[in-house]
């Protein structure tokens, strides 16, 4: 990381993102490279000749690492936003939660957010390899946890959103449980928490609605 931030400057805007996002994928925070990084993108102006793909990774690096500084939030949050239609799927669900994580998402925003996942084709594995929203759960968790907050702003979009995920993620998942249950003998087993000896239960089946629910709600604590 020291020879990395006596550097930053001659890194391409790719290379610079990747470091910085691979930092942060494993919880290193090394306070002189982030505040360098925090220069090059701001003072530097290399915010502004990067790509939307980029400026997410940077954004979603320092969301992990819970960098101290709104400034760089409120800079890499406006140029994500111009670009958010550019986003391959999960970069999408990336952006949407940095923006969420480091306060930065307004309705209007999470507005653009919803309709562009909702526009997408996601049943289908994103087509440069990356993995669309059809292809993993986590671009949708992103979003929904990020967006779920202005459910009641979004109304009938909010609606839509958590009823594809659970046609395209949940239901699926479920089905897969039911058969792993089928392989190993647990079907006709009761469907709600299974008694035990001292009285007590243990285990709950989940009906196919809750996690949307639960995600909205996890939205709007606090």
């Amino acid at each position: 990381a020291e020879q990395a931030r006596a550097r930053l400057h001659d890194f391409d805007n790719f290379d610079f993102s990747q470091l910085l996002w691979s930092l942060a994928k494993v919880w290193w925070r090394d306070e002189a490279l982030f505040a360098e990084a925090s220069r090059e993108m701001i003072d530097g102006g290399r915010y502004r000749t990067m790509h939307a793909q980029d400026l997410g990774c940077v954004l979603w690096a320092f969301a992990m690492v819970q960098w101290p500084e709104p400034r760089i939030f409120e800079v890499l949050a406006r140029a994500a936003q111009a670009h958010i239609h550019t986003l391959k799927p999960l970069d999408v669900g990336n952006i949407a939660w940095a923006l969420g994580a480091s306060g930065q998402l307004d309705k209007d925003t999470a507005r653009v957010i919803t309709e562009y996942v909702l526009m997408h084709d996601m049943t289908q594995a994103d087509s440069d390899g990356g993995g669309g929203f059809g292809a993993t759960a986590d671009g949708w968790v992103h979003v929904l946890n990020a967006v779920g907050r202005f459910h009641h702003e979004l109304g009938e979009l909010w609606d839509r959103l958590s009823g594809r995920f659970e046609t395209l993620v949940l239901l699926p998942l479920s089905q897969h449980l039911h058969a792993l249950q089928q392989a190993v003998g647990l079907v006709g087993a009761p469907s709600g928490p299974a008694a035990r000896p001292d009285g007590g239960s243990e285990g709950v089946v989940l009906g196919s609605d809750a996690l949307p629910r639960a995600v909205a709600g996890m939205a709007t604590d606090g």
